[in-house]
């Protein structure tokens, strides 16, 4: 039994995806062009519908899927719980104030997939950190929120404290 629980862990690890929101201050302008500036080294593709548009940034050792869409329908919904978890966990810091009150210029979201997960070169979290940055963005990851440039805000103290 304990062979087939750890084969069973094993494996669960082994394909393990990490996610990130990156919430939009700004218009939505992610383009392959774009990602490819992102991400100089890895293979870019996408395919458009009438929701929105998913691209696959790839390298040998990891993939990401973003997905993005022309409308966020449930935009206010999602705003307000946001605002009222942030606030019952908030620390009273100043990056938790600034936090809050970026909440309600939030424009659109990118959401990702993130296969197996974050890479230690970095490729991937460099890689969300630009979108953010070019958008004025913020991060959600784990259970945090991140600025643009990574560093942890909000949420979950064990979660790491830099992407």
């Amino acid at each position: 039994m304990r062979k087939v629980l750890a084969f069973i862990l094993i494996s669960i690890s082994a394909y393990a995806t990490d996610n990130a929101g990156i919430y939009l201050k700004t218009k939505l302008s992610i383009t392959e062009t774009k990602l490819k500036q992102y991400a100089p080294k890895a293979t870019v593709s996408s395919e458009t519908n009438e929701n929105g548009t998913q691209f696959i940034i790839s390298w040998p050792d990891v993939k990401v899927t973003l997905n993005t869409s022309n409308v966020w329908p449930d935009r206010d919904v999602q705003l307000k719980g946001m605002y009222n978890w942030i606030s019952s966990i908030q620390t009273g810091s100043n990056d938790t104030k600034a936090l809050l009150k970026q909440i309600p210029q939030l424009q659109n979201i990118a959401g990702t997939v993130i296969e197996p997960g974050y890479d230690k070169a970095g490729k991937v979290a460099a890689l969300v950190k630009a979108i953010a940055k070019d958008h004025s963005g913020v991060i959600f990851s784990h259970q945090s929120f991140y600025s643009k440039d990574g560093k942890w805000l909000a949420g979950d103290p064990a979660d790491t404290q830099q992407l």
